[in-house]
């Protein structure tokens, strides 16, 4: 068997171009760049020998799939409550805006399709099926977290407008483009920003405008971050800066982020205090600018950086010795946190015993266990024909996400166990 009978999204190989920084800073291309150059430059490369999409496929998993679903639920109901003017959950006219849309449950199983429509042609998602059903499995727990956020969030009374870009009822249409004209009093849903003469842009939930008050919310699914203040604090500075919707440069009142737990309240930086922040980010733009420019970018390997990083398993430097025993240094519990835990490791494999189980040695492995050199059983309990392909064929291979078995003193060769977080690429296949 040879290279040529695996998909080429299986087997390690670099992208055919290198990017270049977008024309357009954002909040979360500066933060991936400053985190790691290489690892922004590999995934938003180009890769026409696995797909058509834009990037390396993405990998979804269930919790990260469910969090988009909650905020784009939310999207779609602030939309809706904006449309109909209707204010928030005391208003009479709230059964009727959730009519319209089937319900809580019905917006967020829409918004599941939505959300799944675009990786259909991913390669890297096979278990999009698995997603879609853990997925819908945990609708009632979404539905009240959507709930939870959806009972703080007040429009302005008075003055609620209908937008010109809209979010239909399904969550499914395209979008037409907000006029790039000044904002009059109202709510404004999915709000992009444009600083031109900062060179940034930005997309906020949710603007609250009226004569009294302007607030900027933006709702989070996760744990709170110092990240999502000095996200918040950004999109101030640039709602400041567009010259095109807010001419007047009017700042934020308010800045909210809305958790499922509750509201935490940025203090807006005013004056002085934005000048200070449009100066950082032109510095760490151009940082950024000069740190992507190597080929390959500069690698960050740290375990922060790298133990749930998308394309780790094309990052030479990952797979370096010395990476390694730097991440393990930094790893929680190092020395005993992988067995039983997910781990990566590359492996030479020896030959076939059975259906389900291979005989390789460790070359490298996150935190070094089990040690370089150590002999292992690959054991693959699950149907995955990929998975048993690669195996199969290759001389090489890296293993993301396998579980690590087997008692400490055993005489037997501890097994690493593929499940079906797991992925599997073939690095090498021998001359055959």
């Amino acid at each position: 068997m040879a290279e040529g009978n695996i998909g080429p999204m299986w087997y390690v190989r670099g992208p055919q171009s290198w990017p270049i920084l977008p024309r357009s800073m954002s909040v979360s291309t500066l933060q991936d760049i400053e985190a790691c150059p290489r690892r922004w430059s590999l995934r938003v490369a180009s890769y026409p020998h696995i797909w058509r999409g834009h990037g390396y496929p993405p990998q979804l998993r269930p919790a990260v799939f469910r969090g988009m679903v909650v905020h784009r639920t939310l999207q779609v109901l602030t939309a809706a409550l904006a449309r109909a003017g209707c204010s928030g959950v005391g208003d009479a006219t709230l059964p009727g805006v959730l009519r319209a849309i089937g319900g809580y449950t019905k917006a967020i199983d829409d918004c599941v399709d939505h959300l799944a429509d675009p990786q259909r042609d991913n390669p890297r998602m096979l278990s999009m099926s698995t997603v879609l059903e853990t997925t819908r499995a945990q609708i009632p727990t979404l539905r009240q977290q959507v709930q939870l956020l959806m009972s703080r969030v007040q429009l302005p009374l008075a003055a609620i407008r209908d937008t010109d870009r809209q979010i239909n009822s399904t969550g499914r249409g395209a979008y037409s483009a907000y006029a790039r004209q000044p904002l009059h009093a109202g709510s404004y849903a999915e709000l992009e920003l444009h600083a031109s003469g900062l060179g940034w842009i930005g997309k906020i939930d949710l603007l609250k405008l009226s004569t009294a008050e302007c607030e900027i919310v933006d709702f989070k699914t996760g744990a709170p971050s110092p990240d999502h203040q000095f996200q918040i604090l950004v999109y101030n500075l640039l709602w400041t800066r567009d010259a095109d919707l807010n001419p007047t440069g009017r700042v934020a009142d308010r800045l909210t982020l809305a958790y499922v737990d509750g509201d935490v309240a940025v203090r807006p930086t005013t004056g002085a205090e934005l000048c200070a922040l449009e100066e950082d980010l032109q510095r760490r733009t151009q940082d950024a600018r000069t740190a992507t420019q190597g080929l390959p970018p500069q690698a960050k390997p740290s375990w922060r950086n790298c133990h749930m990083c998308p394309v780790r398993q094309l990052c030479d430097e990952y797979w370096s010795a010395g990476a390694q025993q730097h991440i393990s240094v930094e790893t929680p519990s190092s020395g005993s946190f992988a067995r039983g835990r997910h781990l990566d490791v590359e492996v030479e494999i020896a030959r076939q015993r059975d259906r389900t189980t291979w005989d390789a040695t460790v070359l490298l492995a996150s935190g070094n266990m089990p040690r370089p050199g150590s002999p292992v059983q690959l054991h693959l309990p699950r149907p995955n024909e990929t998975h048993r392909a690669i195996l199969s064929c290759a001389s090489r291979a890296r293993l993301l996400d396998v579980v690590l078995a087997g008692g400490q003193g055993s005489d037997l060769p501890e097994t690493l166990t593929l499940t079906s977080l797991s992925e599997a690429y073939a690095v090498h296949f021998p001359d055959r």
